[in-house]
């Protein structure tokens, strides 16, 4: 579990100023503060919204620029990444079905606890495959994978437009020269493999030893 919610961020209520939530925000980075009254999430504010105010005056003048920016406790946190983008933010509100604030997403927490996924940190091969929008159905080739002797590490679909998908399909190392040969067989387009890059290096070792050899 990598969703660890900060609860050492600061959050602030209508009573402070415009001028010390600049302060905070610039002092750490950041580009949007939360605001919560009575433990109930009431929304943020962006750095460039609050330059735009007067400093000395208090939030409560300014309550209905708030946008309700947030995500659910109850909801996964890979959803958090979408809503990082679609947002332009690094920090994300996390709050229960009745409003209540729970704490909130970094961004850059995140990021690194995606690292300590299996699909990151197991040692393996990578196999791009691009599959046609219409038979974009994993389970084949999951079953593939296992009647061939190999073990998936995990998969992911790292593109995709109108027509086709690109799936990033990572493997245990043993059994993986089968796995691909069955893949191909199968008739799936293999984009890439790692496969084919050792023995690339493979090839290369193997001339150089030779060009040595004959330099004796």
């Amino acid at each position: 579990m990598i969703s660890t919610l900060d609860n050492d961020l600061r959050i602030f209520t209508l009573q402070d100023s415009v001028g010390d939530v600049l302060e905070y925000l610039n002092q750490e980075e950041l580009s949007n503060a939360i605001f919560v009254e009575n433990g109930l999430f009431l929304g943020v504010m962006s750095t460039d919204l609050l330059m735009g105010l007067e400093p000395k005056k208090k939030l409560n003048s300014y309550a209905y620029l708030l946008k309700p920016d947030c995500i659910l406790n109850d909801m996964h946190w890979f959803h958090a990444f979408e809503l990082f983008s679609n947002l332009n933010t690094e920090v994300l509100a996390v709050v229960d079905q009745h409003q209540n604030y729970c704490g909130a997403y970094r961004y850059d927490d995140l990021s690194k606890g995606i690292l300590s996924l299996s699909l990151i940190n197991q040692a393996g091969s990578i196999i791009v495959l691009s599959l046609d929008q219409h038979d974009a159905n994993f389970g084949p080739i999951v079953e593939l994978i296992e009647r061939n002797q190999g073990k998936l590490l995990g998969m992911l679909v790292t593109d995709q437009d109108e027509n086709r998908i690109e799936l990033t399909v990572k493997i245990a190392f043993q059994n993986r020269d089968m796995v691909i040969d069955a893949l191909s067989r199968a008739a799936y387009q293999v984009l890439y493999s790692d496969v084919s890059d050792h023995l690339k290096e493979t090839l290369k070792d193997h001339a150089a030893y030779f060009n040595a050899y004959l330099n004796l």
